[in-house]
């Protein structure tokens, strides 16, 4: 059973006490044998048992001595403080000193820094950045243009993730940044939705509807929504997918050019018209496409089983957001500072619609922000708890990697690197993580291949150890070897103490560029106060459809 550091420290000092004890009785002992005092110290002895300890139990009062000689006073005050530090020297020696002490020599390469060290070592190197940001740790400020490297927090369920999440969200907020959060759950929404937010939630009551016609107005628009909503799968898969993307985006491209007004139930109208109805509209308003769907040909059905398995969401949206007052843009959102937050909730119980929703405005966002001219000094936060759940999506590559000059800073939280690879494969998974120049580790489960991905993400430094071997003649010779090893080997994510209210949380925090991995220690974080309902759920009212009886029939007829 592992210790945590009260046990340890417990330990230590009951190890210390037992010491000081022995120590201090000898020398008493030692002392009166010594200096002839061994009379009087018996006298004083005999009444410490026979009335001093009776009559404290008994009537919570201390009774006098009398006088006692000066010398043996001395000593019975000397004594016990001298034993005392010269215990704790032996435990800090042999107990805490050697519990630290390594076999390795560090000769290269980050090293793994904890406490004190820790936080005087990256004070020390970004003093001399650029103004105060974002609280990584509340004795560890980030530099403003450290906040534009980007944030990952990976860590298994149970690991204090969510809780840095909302640590660092609440910061966020404060400031009063533009912030777009990503709700699975519904446990940001119930801390953060107040008058200043906007929540996205097709079964919220109190969600605007995304008004899609004021944001995809465009050609290269309507590439990033379907890019977003319809995902790749294998590459066997790509030539079905591509092609449905293309007549997506020409259904997109004729409402465009039709009106500049259009919403769900068009796109879902359009969209799953028939064969000839949708032929007709792409070779009106996108004739690239046309030639994808023509009435009974099985490359056309093969492309609208895609359509039917991926986008059925979409008839959904609109029926349940078809008498929604509230209208929602992302371009006017990203202009104004009225309601500068942004929650999208979505729904563990539609996992397709959930993601398709949020990579969806992710993407647009992404579009509309790289659009604009370069503003280092503003803050546009995406707040990606439960990355694993979006779509494969190029958008969050380009984020990443070119939303720094537009002031476009990144939170990303999932349970472990290789839902990342899973989604992305090795390779551009590889790519994304590498744009995160802020990376917590916290606590992971031993099987999986979790920790050890973690670990090498981590870094590896090289050290100089001394080796014994021993010859057939029995003699002992010693050799110096160099080997590259882990900053932090994949057993001690592993090992990590589960995070409690009393504890707090315990991770790894590598920053780009500090040459260090920093062991830090955080409190568990109980000061948000619930502002509102997780959900509150949209009554749906059933469409009714009035028919005429057979007398009406009779009378008309």
């Amino acid at each position: 059973m592992l210790l945590t550091r009260q046990s340890k420290w417990l330990q230590h000092c009951a190890v210390a006490l037992a010491l000081t004890t022995i120590f201090s009785l000898v020398s008493v002992f030692t002392f009166v044998l010594v200096s002839k005092t061994w009379s009087e110290f018996n006298d004083l002895l005999l009444w410490c048992l026979t009335e001093l300890l009776p009559t404290v139990f008994l009537y919570q009062y201390f009774p006098s001595y009398g006088e006692i000689s000066k010398q043996l006073e001395i000593a019975l005050k000397l004594i016990p403080v001298f034993s005392l530090s010269i215990s704790s020297f032996i435990v800090w020696f042999f107990r805490i000193r050697r519990n630290k002490a390594s076999i390795y020599h560090h000769l290269d390469g980050p090293q793994l820094l904890d406490g004190k060290k820790a936080i005087n070592h990256f004070k020390k190197l970004v003093k001399c950045e650029d103004s105060t940001g974002l609280k990584l740790h509340n004795n560890m400020p980030l530099p403003m243009l450290r906040e534009l490297q980007n944030f990952l927090i990976h860590g298994m369920q149970g690991s204090g993730k969510s809780n840095l999440i909302k640590y660092h969200l609440q910061q966020i907020i404060i400031r009063g940044d533009k912030t777009l959060i990503y709700d699975i759950k519904g446990e940001y929404t119930e801390l953060f939705y107040d008058e200043r937010t906007t929540l996205i939630s097709v079964y919220d009551a109190r969600s605007a509807v995304w008004n899609i016609s004021q944001d995809i107005n465009s050609l290269a628009m309507a590439e990033l929504f379907t890019e977003a909503v319809l995902t790749e799968g294998s590459g066997n898969e790509s030539f079905w997918i591509n092609s449905a993307r293309a007549v997506l985006k020409g259904v997109i491209a004729g409402l465009v050019k039709r009106s500049k007004k259009w919403g769900w139930l068009e796109l879902n109208r359009v969209l799953f018209s028939s064969d000839e109805e949708l032929h007709q509209w792409l070779s009106k308003y996108y004739v690239q496409a046309s030639g994808l769907i023509k009435p009974e040909d099985k490359t056309s059905a093969s492309i609208r089983a895609v359509i039917a398995s991926q986008l059925p969401w979409i008839g959904e949206v609109s029926e349940l957001w078809k008498n929604t007052e509230i209208s929602f843009s992302l371009k006017q959102w990203l202009n104004n500072n009225d309601k500068p937050t942004l929650i999208i909730q979505g729904d563990l119980n539609a996992p397709t619609l959930s993601s398709a929703l949020i990579t969806a405005m992710m993407s647009v966002t992404t579009g509309l922000v790289l659009s604009r001219p370069d503003n280092g000094n503003e803050r546009i936060w995406l707040v990606l708890d439960e990355l694993g759940n979006l779509n494969k999506s190029q958008s969050l590559t380009r984020v990443l990697s070119l939303g720094r000059s537009k002031g476009v800073c990144t939170i990303a939280g999932t349970q472990s690197l290789s839902q990342i690879q899973s989604i992305y494969g090795d390779k551009e998974a590889e790519t994304i993580l590498s744009l995160f120049g802020n990376v917590i580790a916290l606590k992971l489960g031993p099987s999986g291949g979790s920790a050890e991905s973690a670990s090498q993400s981590l870094g590896k430094r090289r050290v100089e150890y001394i080796t014994k071997s021993r010859n057939e003649k029995g003699e002992i010779t010693h050799s110096l070897q160099q080997e590259s090893m882990a900053i932090v080997p994949p057993e001690a994510i592993i090992h990590l103490p589960q995070p409690t209210k009393k504890y707090g949380v315990d991770g790894y925090v590598l920053l780009s560029g500090l040459n260090a991995v920093y062991k830090v220690h955080w409190p568990i974080y109980t000061n948000f106060k619930k502002v509102a309902e997780a959900r509150i759920e949209k009554i749906i009212k059933p469409t009714t459809i009035k028919k005429k009886n057979r007398l009406s029939r009779k009378k008309a007829s």
